[in-house]
C-alpha cells in the first residue's frame, strides 16, 4: 500500500517537475532551437517510447524545414528538411495542406508514405501521427509530429497530448518571433533616436530628461549624463516657461494631442539659442501619461537671419524716410510756399490767373501732407529724428485728437536708448497696436502711455480703463495680440498683457538694451 502511494507520489512530483521545465521553455529568451528542443523533451517525457519532432514553415518556398527533433536519427530529419508540404507527403506534409491532426499507425501501409516508406523503414519508424502549429491569427506555423518504433494506434490520452502539443508550440515560436521583431524594433528606434540629425528626447511627465541623443547634446552644450541629472525648465528661457509648461497641462489633461512653439534654451556656455520645438504625449493602455517625446531643431541661426533682415530692411526704411523729408519733402514744402505767395499776389492783384492759383497752393500743401504720411507710414520715428520717445508722444497725441478719448502721455529717461532701429520700431508698433486697441476697441474713457528707459531695459505701458479684452482673446490671441507677441520675441522682449484695477486692460512690453544682453 505504501510502495503504491510513494508510486503516485513520484509521479505527481515528476508531473510537476515536467511542468515547471515547461513553464521555463515557454518563458525562456533562450534560441528558438534550444526552446523547441524542450519542449520535445517534455512531451516525450510524458509519453515514453515516443520520439517528437517539430517542423518550420517557410512561407516564402512553401516548404517545411527542421526545427527540432533531439531523438531522431540526423539523416532522416535531413532527408525531410525542406520537404514541400501538400496532401500525400507523409504525416507531416499532409497535416500541414489539410491543418488538421493526421494518424498514421502503420507507416508501410498507408498512402500519405507512399513516397516516404522506405526511408521510414531504413530508420526504424513505423507509425506517425502529426498535428499543425497554428497560432492565434490563424496562420500555419509548422507541424508538431509523434513517431512510434512499432505499428501503432493512439489512445485517448495520446491524441490529448497531440492536440496541446501543436498549440504549446505555437506559443513558443510566437513568443519568440515576436521577441525577435521586437528587438528589432528597439535597434530601429535607438538608431533613430541616437543618430537623429535632430535633437530628440524623452521627458517625463514632471519634466525630467529620461533620454537626450547626440544631436540635442550637441544643440545645448550638455553631456547626456548632465541632462539626465535636470529637468527641461532648468535650461528653458523663463520668457517661454510658463507658455511651455500650459501647452505640457493641457496635453496631459487630453485638450491637445501634441504642440509645436518656437523657444529659447540656455546653451551651457550662458548664450540663448532657439528652437523649433514639437512634443507628443505617449500613454500606456489605460491612457496614464508616461513620458513625452520631444524633437528639437536648432533655429538660432535662422532668427539670427530674419533679426538681421528686419534690422537691414528698417534701415533701408529709415533712409528711404530721411531721403524722403530731407529730399522730397522739403522740395514739396518750397514748392507749396512759392504756390501760396503766387496766390496771394494773383488775389491782391485781381489776376484772371488767381483761382488757377490759389487751385495750384492747394494741390502744393495735399503733396507735402500726402508726402509726409509715406515718411511716416515708411519709417514712423524719421518725424522724430530717431526719437522713440518723442514718436511714441505723438502717438499719443493723434490717438487723442482722432479717438476724442483722455489720452495721458509720461516718460521717464534715466538712460539713454541704445536699441537697435529695428528695436525701436518694432517696440513703436506694439505701443501703435495696443494704443489702437484701447481706441478703438475698449471703449475706454481715459489711456495711460509710459515709457521708463533705464540702463536695463525701455519699458512701455498703454493702460485704459475700458471694459477690458477677454481671457480668450489675451490667452489666444486676437485685436493684433499675436502680432504684438511676435514683435516682442524677436526683440527678445518680455510681453505682458494683463487686466487694471478698473476692469480695462494694460499692455506692457519690457525690451532689454543691449549692455544688459551682453552683462
Amino acid at each position: 500500500m505504501e510502495s503504491a502511494l510513494d508510486e503516485a507520489r513520484l509521479d505527481d512530483r515528476n508531473a510537476l517537475d515536467a511542468v515547471a521545465r515547461l513553464l521555463e521553455v515557454v518563458g525562456s529568451h533562450s534560441p528558438l532551437s534550444t526552446l523547441l528542443d524542450n519542449l520535445v523533451l517534455f512531451v516525450e517525457q510524458l509519453l515514453p517510447h515516443t520520439r517528437c519532432s517539430i517542423l518550420l514553415v517557410d512561407a516564402e518556398s512553401g516548404t517545411l524545414r527542421h526545427g527540432a527533433a533531439p531523438n531522431l536519427p540526423d539523416a532522416y530529419n535531413a532527408a525531410i528538411d525542406g520537404v514541400v508540404f501538400g496532401e500525400g507527403v507523409g504525416s507531416c506534409g499532409t497535416a500541414a495542406a489539410r491543418r488538421a491532426i493526421v494518424v498514421v499507425a502503420d507507416i508501410q501501409r498507408s498512402p500519405l508514405w507512399r513516397d516516404y516508406r522506405d526511408l521510414a523503414r531504413a530508420h526504424g519508424l513505423a507509425a506517425c501521427w502529426s498535428a499543425p502549429v497554428i497560432d492565434g491569427q490563424g496562420d500555419l506555423l509548422g507541424t508538431f509530429a509523434m513517431y512510434y518504433d512499432e505499428p501503432n494506434e493512439p489512445t485517448a490520452t495520446d491524441l490529448d497530448v497531440l492536440r496541446i502539443a501543436g498549440p504549446l508550440a505555437a506559443i513558443v515560436i510566437q513568443r519568440h518571433r515576436d521577441a525577435h521583431r521586437l528587438r528589432e524594433s528597439e535597434e530601429r528606434f535607438r538608431s533613430a533616436f541616437d543618430f537623429a540629425a535632430i535633437g530628440k528626447a524623452m521627458v517625463s511627465p514632471e519634466g525630467h530628461w529620461l533620454r537626450v541623443n547626440q544631436a540635442l547634446c550637441r544643440i545645448v552644450g550638455y553631456s547626456a549624463k548632465e541632462l539626465l541629472r535636470i529637468d527641461f525648465q532648468a535650461i528653458t528661457h523663463p520668457d517661454d516657461l510658463a507658455t511651455d509648461l500650459n501647452l505640457l497641462r493641457e496635453m496631459l489633461e487630453g485638450k491637445r494631442s501634441y504642440y509645436e512653439m518656437e523657444k529659447r534654451y540656455f546653451h551651457k556656455s550662458g548664450r540663448t539659442i532657439w528652437v523649433l520645438l514639437s512634443v507628443s504625449l505617449i500613454r500606456d493602455e489605460n491612457g496614464r501619461a508616461l513620458y513625452f517625446i520631444s524633437q528639437m531643431q536648432d533655429i538660432t541661426e535662422r532668427k539670427r537671419l530674419e533679426r538681421a533682415v528686419r534690422e537691414l530692411t528698417s534701415s533701408e526704411q529709415q533712409r528711404l524716410g530721411r531721403d524722403l523729408h530731407d529730399g522730397l519733402g522739403q522740395e514739396l514744402t518750397g514748392l507749396s510756399l512759392l504756390a501760396g505767395a503766387f496766390a496771394t499776389k494773383a488775389r491782391r492783384s485781381g489776376s484772371p490767373l488767381a483761382a488757377d492759383a490759389v487751385a495750384l497752393s492747394e494741390i502744393a500743401r495735399n503733396a507735402v501732407a500726402t508726402c509726409r504720411d509715406i515718411v511716416r507710414g515708411v519709417s514712423p520715428l524719421t518725424e522724430s529724428q530717431g526719437g522713440l520717445v518723442r514718436g511714441i508722444h505723438q502717438l499719443a497725441n493723434r490717438a487723442a485728437a482722432i479717438g476724442g478719448r483722455n489720452v495721458r502721455f509720461s516718460a521717464t529717461e534715466g538712460a539713454p536708448v541704445h536699441l537697435s532701429w529695428d528695436s525701436r520700431n518694432q517696440l513703436y508698433r506694439i505701443t501703435q497696436e495696443a494704443l489702437n486697441n484701447a481706441v478703438v476697441h475698449s471703449n475706454a474713457e481715459n489711456i495711460d502711455v509710459t515709457i521708463v528707459i533705464d540702463a536695463r531695459s525701455v519699458r512701455v505701458k498703454v493702460a485704459d480703463d475700458g471694459r477690458g479684452l477677454s481671457a480668450d482673446s489675451m490667452k489666444h490671441g486676437g485685436l493684433g495680440v499675436e502680432t504684438m507677441r511676435y514683435r516682442a520675441a524677436s526683440l527678445h522682449a518680455r510681453l505682458l498683457i494683463e487686466p487694471t484695477p478698473s476692469g480695462g486692460t494694460a499692455v506692457i512690453c519690457e525690451c532689454p538694451q543691449p549692455s544688459s544682453i551682453l552683462a
